[in-house]
């Protein structure tokens, strides 16, 4: 008799153990998952960063260039040169 109410306790210990071990599996799973999309979207932060330090660059490396300076000229300040005619499209 004391057998058999020994293998009930350990049948109800293991299954508790087995269902604290199927809990915490899937608590960890879902971890996982937030830290996989954590980390994509730094790595596009980090891509998008860089894109732009490459611009950045190009535009310090180049900014005594003629054709920088009348292109910055032209889109950030609207400057024309002299008898230029500028033409809006108003139908929009």
């Amino acid at each position: 008799m004391k057998l058999k109410r020994a293998s009930i306790f350990t049948k109800i210990v293991i299954a508790l153990l087995v269902v604290y071990a199927c809990v915490s599996l899937i608590r960890t799973r879902a971890q996982i998952t937030e830290a996989r999309q954590a980390q994509e979207t730094v790595r596009q932060q980090v891509t998008d960063l860089m894109q732009e330090n490459a611009e950045i660059s190009y535009d310090i490396e180049h900014a005594g260039d003629d054709s920088t300076i009348e292109s910055i000229a032209r889109t950030k300040l609207g400057l024309v040169k002299p008898g230029e005619k500028i033409f809006y499209d108003v139908s929009n």
